[in-house]
């Protein structure tokens, strides 16, 4: 009688066989010792991880690294110039001059500001006379365009009709 089970260890070379057979091996013909059928007859066990349920392409923009991605999806989600996953601009030779320009126009303004030109006593209600002055200019020129005074006499004058040179 043969084995009831691939599984079971059986020194008969139909069992191998027909493992063999459904495995779609080469290696079949009969085994004499049951340590070497036990390991053809005993399918390979795959642990079975999270890692390897995982899909192998990451869709969800998240862990996977930005080169992953750029190199899986052949092209920028969305719009090319903005966003997280945006197209990196090239750095030109004309950015490079601008970028050493602008550093040295900041370091010639650190060094004139490092340099007071006037201590802090002197500085301290230096300019309060001028400032009084021009307050009082801004103050004359917002009068001058303001409308004269008009009463309320003028406004209902053509109301007294009534109203005669003896009364």
């Amino acid at each position: 009688m043969g084995p009831t089970s691939i599984h079971e260890t059986s020194s008969s070379s139909t069992g191998i066989d027909q493992w063999c057979a459904r495995r779609g091996s080469r290696v079949a013909g009969s085994m004499s010792s049951p340590e070497i059928s036990h390991s053809l007859i005993t399918p390979p066990t795959i642990p079975v991880t999270p890692a390897t349920t995982t899909p192998i392409i990451n869709t969800s923009y998240g862990p996977a690294m930005f080169l992953t991605m750029a190199l899986l999806m052949k092209g920028i989600p969305g719009k090319q110039w903005i966003g997280k996953y945006r197209r990196p601009r090239a750095i030109t030779w004309q950015m490079k001059r601008n970028m050493v320009n602008q550093l040295e126009r900041e370091a010639e303004n650190e060094y004139w500001i490092s340099r007071p030109y006037m201590t802090a006593e002197q500085e301290f209600c230096h300019a309060a006379e001028r400032r009084a002055q021009s307050w009082l200019k801004i103050k004359e020129s917002r009068f001058s365009k303001f409308p004269e005074h008009k009463y309320i006499a003028d406004h209902l004058s053509h109301l007294n009709t009534t109203k005669t040179w003896s009364s």
